[in-house]
């Protein structure tokens, strides 16, 4: 179980090493990145066993050691690396996969030099309507600190 877990901290690296060269792959990328971890974790844990059996046994867990010392310096980094490259590449292929998905953030925010550019043509070279006018705003009140107010002194009154 030793040698098991020696197999799984490398093949943890070799997944992560993949997940993250292929992250502009579609599914491929998203796969290597997320099986990573996993993989160490299960390394981790074969190599734990090992160790745990192997003192009991009175046997040599020398292999069983190095498996868990190499998962546990794999595995941090896959973590990382399936939550940056395997999630990136979850939603680049989210969106090759959902071709109604295609422009639908773009086309509303599409701005041609300054122009607002009218959302329902596909070019974008018709200009849009003007926009509407703002809101009436009511007059502001009076600032406090003008002669007439309420608020001049306490026992005078301003009629």
């Amino acid at each position: 179980m030793g040698v098991g877990s020696i197999i799984a901290a490398v093949s943890a690296f070799g997944c992560a090493l993949l997940g993250m060269l292929l992250a502009g792959v579609p599914i491929a990328g998203s796969v290597l990145s997320f099986a990573s971890p996993l993989v160490a974790l299960s390394g981790l844990i074969t190599g734990g066993v090992a160790w745990s059996k192997g003192r009991s046994a009175g046997v040599a867990h020398g292999p069983a050691i190095v498996g868990c010392v190499l998962s546990a310096m794999v595995f941090l980094p896959s973590l990382v690396i399936a939550l940056t490259c395997g999630l990136c590449n979850a939603c680049y292929s989210a969106a090759l996969l959902d071709p109604d998905a295609r422009g639908r953030f773009t086309k509303d925010f599409h701005y041609q030099f300054g122009d607002p550019v009218d959302s329902e043509s596909a070019l974008g070279d018709t200009q849009a309507a003007p926009p509407s006018p703002p809101p009436a705003f009511p007059e502001p009140d009076a600032p406090l600190d003008e002669p007439g107010n309420d608020l001049d002194s306490p026992g005078e009154r301003a009629e």
